[in-house]
């Protein structure tokens, strides 16, 4: 199952097929003291087969829960979203 948004990924967290992860910001992008929301990313992340997310700037994001996240780009503004390091 390819989810778009971590958030919604729990209702899959029981079933027996593989959860693909898309990130798009909003779901990553929560600060520290919303717990809940921090703890959710963690579990879904852990259980998740694969997690991409969409924009360069995510990665700092995607390093408070998963080192397994790999950037898998949308269409974007290149010059808003320039990567500022090479991988």
């Amino acid at each position: 199952i390819h989810i778009h948004y971590s958030s919604s990924a729990p209702w899959f967290l029981f079933s027996r097929v593989p959860l693909v992860i898309h990130a798009h910001g909003t779901d990553v992008r929560i600060h520290w003291w919303n717990g809940i929301r921090h703890f959710m990313n963690l579990i879904v992340f852990k259980n998740a087969a694969a997690i991409f997310y969409s924009t360069p700037d995510l990665k700092p994001h995607m390093s408070l829960y998963t080192k397994r996240g790999e950037f898998a780009p949308n269409p974007v503004d290149a010059r808003l979203f320039s990567p500022t390091e090479t991988t």
